[in-house]
């Protein structure tokens, strides 16, 4: 039935899907219309269901494609030869961040679908995650890392893993502090990332041979 979706005009291809990003975004999964879908989108129920066959394949199909469409952008413009994880990660963050601005409404959804509880897409949900996971994950993201930068009496990996538990951890906690899921002002992100600096260079003096590179 996808096929069917695939081949409209790319405007109401465009229409349908953010007509249904608004309305997932803003609601769980059973409390969320298609009614309401497709009123924004103003096509009749039948053609959605034509399109998509159910609620479920709609969803499904519309977290698949908003996940994925983030991730790419992100790996587009991620600097992938630079060997220093500080620096690689830092820069991995600031990307999402500006995600995050970018397409704020692709995040709400995320955010909301991860928490989804309804056993209809729960556990859909994990496997879609499982696969970008694998195609996007631990291999691609620390590939070409420069290990020699570590303190030769340090566990490489057990290193690397205090970095992204550190600034992952940090990025968190400052969004907690916000009260908000992600930053909406270029300021903000400029003020959070002076402030992680400051922890990354705590981090480069604990687990690199020299404190700058």
């Amino acid at each position: 039935m996808l096929k069917r979706f695939e081949a409209l005009k790319p405007e109401k291809k465009d229409r349908i899907i953010n007509a249904a990003l608004m309305e997932f975004a803003t609601k769980d999964y059973d409390t969320a219309s298609t009614n309401a879908i497709v009123t924004e989108a103003e096509i009749g129920k039948g053609m959605l269901f034509h399109y998509f066959g159910s609620k479920k394949e709609l969803y499904l199909f519309l977290y698949q494609h908003v996940v994925r469409l983030a991730t790419e952008e992100v790996f587009a413009e991620l600097d992938l030869s630079q060997g220093d994880l500080l620096i690689r990660w830092r820069h991995l963050t600031f990307l999402k961040l500006e995600m995050t601005k970018k397409h704020p409404m692709i995040f709400e959804f995320a955010a909301i679908a991860n928490k989804e509880e309804a056993a209809d897409v729960k556990q859909d949900i994990a496997l879609i995650n499982q696969q970008i996971l694998v195609e996007y994950g631990e291999e691609k993201l620390f590939h070409g890392l420069d290990l020699t930068l570590f303190k030769e009496e340090l566990d490489a990996q057990k290193a690397i893993h205090i970095i992204i538990w550190s600034i992952d951890g940090f990025v968190a906690a400052e969004k907690k502090r916000m009260e908000k899921p992600f930053f909406q002002e270029q300021s903000e992100i400029e003020n959070m990332l002076i402030r992680m600096d400051d922890y990354i260079s705590i981090l480069r003096r604990a687990l690199y041979k020299e404190a700058f590179h």
